[in-house]
Formats: C-alpha cells, sequence, structure tokens
C-alpha cells in the first residue's frame, strides 16, 4: 500500500522564509476570474502581509500598496479594493483613522480568523458570487443616440428671446425653435440681377439723343 506524501518533491526555494499563496480553490473561481488586473495585484499584497496570525487584523494602507506597486494611481486602488469586497474575497473589520495615522485592518474571507480557542471558520462570500446575466441590450447612455438615425453636425437649438421688462416679469415672447441653417446649405453664389431697362443699356439719355461713346 502506498504511502500518502504530505510534502511535493517539487518546492519552493524560499531560503527559510514564509509562503505566501493563494488555494487552487480560489484562483479556479468565478469570481477571482472575473477580477482585473488592478484588483488581483492588490489581493497578492494583502495576502503578503497575512502571518498567519492576523486575519482580521491586516493592516495596509492604499499608499503602502501604491509603493508596492510602483503606481501613484490611488484611484484605481480603491476601484481594486472595492472590486475585491464585491467579488467576497475581502472584508474590512476596521475602517482607517487617518488622524491617528492607522490603516485599514482587512479580514480574508477564505482564511479562518480569530484568536486561539476563538477561531472562525473562513465565510468565502466569494464561492457565492456569479457574474451578471446580460440580456444583449446594450444599455443606451445620455452621450449615444437611442436610434440608428444619424444626428447631424448642426442640430437644433432653441433660442429664447427675451423682451426688455423693467417690471422684472417673465418674458413675454415663449421659446422659439430657430433650426440653424448650415453655410453649406446656403446659396453658393449671387442670385440673378433683374434686368436693365432699355434706357440702362444704351447709357444715360440727354435731350436730343444718347450720349455718344467717348473713342477709346
Amino acid at each position: 500500500m502506498a504511502r500518502h506524501k504530505t510534502k511535493a518533491d517539487h518546492r519552493a526555494d524560499n531560503r527559510g522564509g514564509p509562503w505566501a499563496g493563494l488555494p487552487h480553490v480560489v484562483l479556479e473561481s468565478l469570481a477571482y476570474q472575473h477580477l482585473s488586473l488592478w484588483a488581483r495585484a492588490i489581493l497578492v499584497e494583502i495576502v503578503l502581509k497575512m502571518n498567519g496570525y492576523n486575519n482580521g487584523t491586516i493592516g495596509i494602507s492604499q499608499r503602502q500598496i501604491a509603493n508596492r506597486l510602483h503606481t501613484s494611481n490611488f484611484k484605481q486602488i480603491g476601484r481594486g479594493i472595492a472590486e475585491l469586497m464585491e467579488h467576497g474575497f475581502l472584508d474590512i473589520v476596521i475602517e482607517g483613522r487617518w488622524k491617528q495615522g492607522k490603516a485599514r485592518e482587512y479580514r480574508l474571507t477564505f482564511v479562518n480568523s480569530g484568536k486561539p480557542g476563538h477561531y472562525r471558520a473562513a465565510t468565502n462570500e466569494y464561492r457565492a458570487w456569479l457574474p451578471e446575466v446580460k440580456s444583449g441590450v446594450e444599455p443606451v447612455s445620455a452621450n449615444t443616440p437611442s436610434t440608428d438615425d444619424t444626428v447631424s453636425a448642426n442640430p437644433p437649438t432653441f433660442v429664447e428671446t427675451v423682451s426688455t421688462d423693467l417690471n422684472g416679469k417673465q418674458p413675454k415672447t415663449p421659446l422659439a425653435f430657430v433650426e440653424p441653417v448650415s453655410p453649406l446649405i446656403g446659396k453658393p453664389y449671387p442670385g440673378r440681377k433683374a434686368p436693365r431697362s432699355k434706357s440702362e443699356q444704351n447709357g444715360p439719355q440727354i435731350a436730343g439723343g444718347p450720349i455718344a461713346a467717348v473713342a477709346r
């Protein structure tokens, strides 16, 4: 009967230091597969701060995470932490106290927590996470037209004509709809002039007949 091996033949050379890793059940979960790269990197940094006795009191600030990731994009770091919480991997136990210089304290949901004699089992909220089901209809944003109709480069505008009212009353004239006219739609050339009269064609008249043309 073969003996069950408790240790792998291929082990990491950690030079006597601790080991920081993620269980396969976490890495293969839907919740992890749908994490952004930012959230995955932040999760590794939080796992690195766990020493095996401090889950629930893992203290790490966004500045520490930024220094570790060599970035100053605190906006993305904040989003990544929120994403880890939404996907069920992370929980905030104690909020940070900026004035006292204390960072947030976190709990990893896939690791048990508590003190000796009062251990609490891992809650594993990430296992219940499911991606949102899309209906196949692309949402219409405020900047996107709701129809396939092409939008004119010069859309109609509303111009409010305001009359002068010294008594502070509301404008007397309602909103007027004005259709803007593109310069390309206007007349590209002057219109025809009215035909000249015979007197204009023959030149100015004087008594006795028209003025003779001056020889050039």
